[in-house]
């Protein structure tokens, strides 16, 4: 019988429990007739009004400048798909979020200003520190992007149109002459 290596001691084996086999149910039994899902309850009383609570909740926070991502990771709170879900089923709610990210963008136009505002940090010298200058420029710039992109308001596109005569469309008049190339005598050096 060969012995382990002197000093050595083998590593214990772990077991692991091997996983449950399927249990089969017969047709007919007792088991079977447990197994049927229940018939979908209507929801009751207690979730509706929980869910217009959760609804009222994610329209404020919308309008006070937080973003969606950022309110549904919170505990207790619904998935995004859910928002948007219950958006499409309810043209009120839709309303409501809709006027939610309005206010929410205004919110954060001027927390962007109140960035801006902030008086610099100093060093112990007296001197503006130029890495805080840097971050808070850096902050507001980025919260001015995000709405120029959420919100035509706060956007620095801008178009022109340009039209005809009296408001209407503009006329293009092209005239093409065809003029025959004057005749030049055959020169013998080009030949």
């Amino acid at each position: 019988m060969a012995s382990p290596k002197a000093g050595k001691t083998p590593a214990p084996t772990k077991k692991t429990a091997k996983p449950a086999a399927p249990v089969k149910v017969r047709a007919g039994s007792v088991a079977s007739k447990r197994a049927k899902p229940a018939a979908k309850k209507p929801p009751s009383k207690a979730k509706v009004d929980n869910a217009a609570v959760i609804k009222a909740a994610v329209c404020a926070q919308l309008a006070s400048g937080v973003p969606l991502t950022s309110i549904c990771s919170a505990p207790g709170m619904p998935s995004r798909q859910t928002v948007y879900d219950w958006a499409e089923v309810d043209s009120e709610f839709a309303l409501h979020i809709a006027r939610a990210r309005e206010d929410g963008h205004d919110a954060i136009a001027e927390e962007s200003l109140a960035i801006v505002d902030q008086s610099p940090e100093r060093d112990a010298m007296g001197k503006i520190d130029s890495g805080w200058v840097a971050l808070q420029k850096l902050r507001a710039e980025h919260r001015l992007k995000l709405l120029a992109k959420w919100s035509k308001k706060y956007a620095e596109k801008s178009t022109t149109e340009v039209t005809g005569a009296n408001g209407g469309a503009i006329v293009v008049d092209s005239r093409i002459t065809l003029v025959s190339a004057p005749s030049r005598p055959f020169d013998e050096d080009e030949a």
